[in-house]
Parts: C-alpha cells; structure tokens; sequence
C-alpha cells in the first residue's frame, strides 16, 4: 500500500499487470462477516472477491502461486450505461 495516497496495489490476478484493490465492505456469512474487496488492473481485468484469496506479493519462490486457486474473473470490462458495445 502507498502510504501518502492509500492507494493499494498487486499484480492481476489473471494477467499480473498493476490493479488496484478497492475495499467493498463486508458481507456476512455462517463462518463470520467477509471482507470483499474489488481488484481492477490496467488491461480491464476484475474481480470480486474475499480480501483473504487476494495473490500474495512475490517475494522470490512463485511455487504458492501456480498451486493456489485462481479467482474467476466476473467479465473482461464491466458493462456499459446501456449495455451495448460500440462498434467503432
């Protein structure tokens, strides 16, 4: 995390470019609440997700990270106003 700006960042969790995490809240469950974080990276990847799944940062051995569970991004580019696509 920045300090001066509280900016979080990690590596995308499907293409490991820069995305920043963005808190959501909590949401209640049968085990206690869940923190849900939100991570955006630069090539329109994103994700929701509990704040305990987020990627570790890589601190030498990338092993953990093959082996552990990748998230299912929910859409390539959140949807539009309208929905539509343009066709420009």
């Amino acid at each position: 995390m920045d300090e001066d700006s509280g900016l979080r960042l990690i590596g995308c969790p499907q293409c490991a470019a820069p995305a920043e995490v963005v808190s959501e809240g909590r949401l209640g469950s049968t085990g206690g609440p869940v923190e849900l974080v939100r991570v955006r990276c630069l090539e329109r990847h994103w994700f929701l997700m509990p704040e305990d799944q987020l990627p570790v940062p890589d601190q030498g051995s990338s092993s953990d990270a093959l082996t552990s569970p990748r998230p299912r991004a929910t859409s390539s580019r959140p949807p539009g106003p309208s929905g539509a696509q343009s066709s420009a």
